[in-house]
């Protein structure tokens, strides 16, 4: 790669927020030495800076952008060439005051030794985070919506609010208020649900459980087998699938009753939804990049758009493996995104398309099967690549709307969803589903997600329902 070929790559990636110090020093080192090298620059950050320009206007256009250099630019490298660069205005700033988000990463809190993870939040009015870890002791509270914590065990446990609910250890968590529901995979078996009035232990099963205003606790088994006793008492029972069963505050004996439909409805539904993680994420990049791989920001997936020029254009691919998963594809689906700095938008209009089943390659197209490390522009499956926004007849628009965001309250991490009517039309013959992101206009700037490489914030995530039995 020639010098001024290094510069304008360099260029590119300040302007698409992926520089690190590295790459700023050796760009700052190249100008320093090279006319030549200072106008490639200033001309490839003010093609970005133009074109964003005509974006909010709602002028873009093919027209070719005119730099007009100062009139110092062409000193020798004797004399300062700051002012020149300051020419640039905000372009410059980014890079003096760019903070490498790798390097942030440090010891993350994600890291650390914990029981169990947050791996759904559905409609929750505190401010709690997917991959969130609880160590023992810890405790979770909410007023509304869902919750969903995985065990290191597999154990997964659905939290509905009002609740508060205390991780005692690995094995055991203490009911103080509300319901949940419990997922006990065989080689967890001994999952044990404490409350005020009782205490129900699992016997590999699926089983739900609900402390009352009045200190009573009822539970029902969906599948499986639980033991379950009063904390005034001695004697355990044993109830299997089907069975409802309560204690009373202050009672010594577990009694069965009749199930009430309602009561545990919220939860047993909320369980039989389950959520995966991507398999496979990248980005890909127009114009006189199609035919190659972007060689960094593995950990990211960047959506950019502005005009008719190839060139800025990014689109995203992701993939998910359904094929051991007993999905019910005529209920709706969940695509979860995170972003992965922080940001100084507060909206991107986004569109999501799904490859369709059956879907058979072209020449030189990846299949169903596409791999991170060589997917491109070009052999993306379903890509329109004549289009910086549009995919193929491969595909089908799922849906398209405004993503916002509130920069100051919802930093880096933040995230938002998609609902997908159905998994059906997107089903492929191996079991996986690809879906894919591109801008829908040209009025924003750089949109950074997690991918799935990610040291700090969760990667795509798809939350579906599964077949199941009807509840008593």
């Amino acid at each position: 790669m020639s010098d001024l070929a290094r510069v304008e790559d360099l260029a590119q990636r300040v302007a698409d927020g992926l520089a690190n110090e590295a790459m700023i020093a050796e760009l700052e080192a190249l100008m320093r030495e090279d006319e030549s090298a200072r106008i490639t620059y200033l001309q490839t950050l003010q093609l970005h800076q133009d074109l964003e320009r005509k974006a909010a206007r709602g002028t873009l256009s093919d027209d070719p952008v005119l730099v007009e250099l100062p009139r110092d630019f062409r000193k020798s490298p004797s004399h300062s060439w700051g002012p020149a660069l300051a020419m640039t205005g905000s372009l410059l700033a980014a890079v003096v005051v760019w903070v490498w988000l790798a390097g942030q990463g440090g010891d993350a809190e994600i890291n650390e030794p914990h029981i169990a993870t947050i791996t759904r939040l559905d409609q929750v009015d505190k401010p709690l985070a997917y991959h969130q870890p609880f160590e023992p002791g810890d405790r979770i509270a909410f007023n509304t919506g869902f919750v969903e914590l995985t065990y290191r065990n597999g154990t997964r446990l659905v939290l509905q609010g009002p609740v508060n609910y205390t991780l005692e250890d690995a094995d055991r968590g203490r009911l103080e208020l509300g319901s949940l529901a419990a997922e006990v995979p065989p080689g967890a078996s001994g999952f044990t649900v404490v409350t005020p009035s009782a205490e129900v232990k699992d016997i590999g099963t699926r089983f739900a459980v609900v402390l009352l205003d009045t200190g009573r606790t009822e539970f029902e088994v969906f599948e499986g087998e639980v033991r379950a006793r009063s904390t005034a008492g001695s004697v355990s029972k044993s109830f299997k699938k089907g069975e409802t069963a309560a204690v009373d505050d202050g009672a010594t004996d577990v009694q069965s009753i009749s199930t009430n439909l309602i009561r545990f409805r919220g939860v047993y539904d909320a369980l039989n939804q389950h959520t995966v993680n991507a398999v496979a994420d990248r980005f890909v990049q127009g114009g006189k990049h199609v035919d190659l791989v972007p060689i960094d920001g593995q950990d990211v997936l960047m959506l950019k758009q502005l005009g008719a020029n190839n060139d800025v254009a990014r689109k995203v691919w992701i993939c998910f493996d359904l094929s051991e998963q007993s999905v019910d594809l005529d209920r709706p689906a969940t695509l979860t995104l995170h972003t992965a700095k922080d940001l100084k938008r507060e909206s991107w209009d986004v569109q999501l398309y799904g490859l369709k089943s059956g879907f058979k390659p072209g020449k030189g197209i990846q299949n169903i099967d596409w791999r991170e490390e060589t997917l491109t522009w070009n052999n993306a499956p379903g890509n329109d690549a004549g289009s910086p926004v549009q995919m193929n007849n491969a595909a089908a628009l799922i849906t398209s709307g405004e993503i916002r965001v509130d920069p100051e309250n919802e930093p880096a991490g933040s995230f938002f969803t998609f609902t997908i009517p159905s998994l059906k039309p997107f089903m492929q013959e191996d079991g996986t589903v690809t879906l894919m992101l591109s801008t829908a206009t040209g009025r924003h700037k750089v949109l950074l997600l997690s991918a799935r490489e990610h040291e700090t914030f969760a990667g795509p995530l798809l939350s579906f329902e599964t077949q199941k039995q009807n509840i008593n």
